[in-house]
């Protein structure tokens, strides 16, 4: 009894249902050999076909490994799915659902998961160069010693993501983006743009903005203890201290440091 109950739960694991738009039900065999024929139309062999996954049913499946690169996955239901080591570059993601999914060490390169739902989902070790993340959620997210070279974040919510050691550089896009209470202590952000970004309580130790733009970011209570801030821009942030520009490196030769803050940092030498 116990067994045949296990086995309708792996069944229904890795059923792929397509609503839109007939209601079409694929099975393991079917999936694998949806994935073997689009690995021959990566390959640019005979008989291959890309991988048209759109709005599928993909809860828990286990794709570690899986080569979907370039693959269609718009709206896929994939939380709680194994994609450990996945590639999935140039695949289109967008509005994915993605909560508590397993991508450690998967390539996103150039992926698009414009507005896909990543909560608490675990890409630490990922490679995400390039990729579009605008107005994803990543709320609780692990990202720890991901790359993010030049990546898109605008208005994505990181709010207690972890990005320790997370490579961010390359002009990344993080305009508006929420990331309070977020660890991004050791996190390379050299050069990226954080424009009006919610950084409240957020863990910025040790990490690297230089030449980054703050330009009107919230810095309310973030920890800035060995920051690198040479040649950051800071002007019109908001609820910056004294204090914690002085717990940063290189603070004197960031930009636009408001007169006020300067009046105290003088006062107080």
């Amino acid at each position: 009894m116990a067994g045949n109950k296990r086995l309708a739960a792996r069944e229904r694991a890795t059923v792929v249902e397509f609503k839109d738009p007939d209601d079409i039900k694929i099975g393991v065999k079917s999936l694998k050999k949806m994935l073997r024929l689009h690995l021959r139309f990566l390959e640019n062999k005979s008989n291959g076909e890309k991988a048209n996954l759109k709005k599928a049913g993909l809860l828990r499946a286990g794709l570690a490994g899986a080569n979907l690169s370039g693959a269609n996955l718009e709206q896929a239901i994939l939380e709680g799915a194994n994609l450990g080591k996945a590639k999935l570059v140039g695949a289109n993601l967008f509005g994915a659902k993605l909560a508590g999914a397993d991508l450690r060490g998967a390539k996103l390169m150039e992926a698009n998961l414009n507005g896909a739902n990543l909560k608490k989902a675990d890409l630490g070790k990922a490679d995400l160069e390039g990729a579009n993340l605008e107005e994803a959620d990543l709320e609780g997210a692990n990202l720890a010693e991901a790359n993010l070279w030049g990546i898109d974040l605008w208005e994505a919510h990181l709010g207690e993501a972890n990005l320790a050691g997370a490579n961010l550089g390359g002009a990344a896009c993080l305009w508006k983006s929420r990331l309070g209470q977020a660890n991004l202590a050791g996190a390379n952000l050299a050069e990226a743009d954080l424009w009006e970004a919610d950084l409240w309580k957020t863990n910025l130790a040790t990490v690297n903005l230089a030449k980054a733009r703050l330009e009107g970011a919230d810095l309310e209570d973030a920890d800035l203890k060995g920051a690198d801030l040479a040649g950051a821009n800071l002007k019109d942030v908001k609820n910056l201290t004294s204090k914690q520009l002085r717990a940063a490196k290189n603070w004197s030769k960031a930009l636009n440091i408001s007169e006020d803050i300067l009046k105290e940092l003088e006062s107080t030498a």
